[in-house]
């Protein structure tokens, strides 16, 4: 039998998903500049980044991307799931793997600077794996899989030598089986786990 998670649609809800998916450790820090604690989405890049950069996302116009604050804004149900499947480590694979080392502004970088580093990532791609797909793309049109054998990783690891419930990993677990292949939909916010032996593993 499928266990059925609802999430709320209030406000408060969308606020306390958000920072759950901004907490996890590739999402600690800005994509752009590592600015810790970012609040801000740019939802067509896929990316949490801090205030200045997402002045810099702006920048760019809706023809390229929407920005958006989690804490500030109501955001769709669709752009939350998106955030809960990928990440600024996922999309900085894609974008940033042919970046030369020491070429990515750090925190408290001019705002100049890091208008010329997001228009050349991101509008220029002049560091993309071309031999890659844009992730975003590929979640978009439903081709986005989680790996299998990561959710098993991730579930062997959940407790440690000691026996206790390692909670970093145990949510991280949760975000995998949440949408990946083992998930289907049941509205706009209801998320059925296939699983349910890992869940009862997880006591759950």
């Amino acid at each position: 039998q499928k266990a059925i998670i609802k999430i709320g649609m209030d406000f408060k809800a969308q606020v306390k998903t958000m920072d759950k998916v901004r907490m996890k450790p590739c999402n600690r820090t800005c994509a752009d500049c590592g600015t810790v604690c970012p609040q801000w989405i740019s939802i067509r890049f896929g990316v949490l980044v801090c205030l200045k950069c997402a002045g810099a996302h702006r920048g760019l116009t809706t023809r390229y991307t929407f920005v958006r604050s989690y804490v500030l804004d109501s955001l769709k149900p669709e752009m939350i799931r998106q955030f809960q499947t990928l990440n600024n480590a996922v999309m900085n694979a894609y974008y940033e793997k042919r970046l030369p080392e020491g070429a990515k502004p750090k925190s408290g970088a001019s705002q100049k600077e890091i208008d010329i580093f997001i228009r050349n990532k991101y509008v220029r791609k002049l560091w993309v794996d071309e031999q890659a797909e844009d992730p975003v793309e590929v979640y978009r049109q439903g081709r986005w899989t989680e790996n299998k054998q990561e959710v098993v990783e991730v579930h062997k690891a959940v407790k440690d030598e000691k026996g206790e419930e390692n909670e970093e990993l145990k949510g991280e677990l949760e975000d995998l089986i949440d949408f990946g292949e083992n998930t289907q939909e049941f509205g706009e916010f209801q998320v059925a786990f296939e699983d349910q032996n890992v869940l009862e593993s997880m006591n759950m």
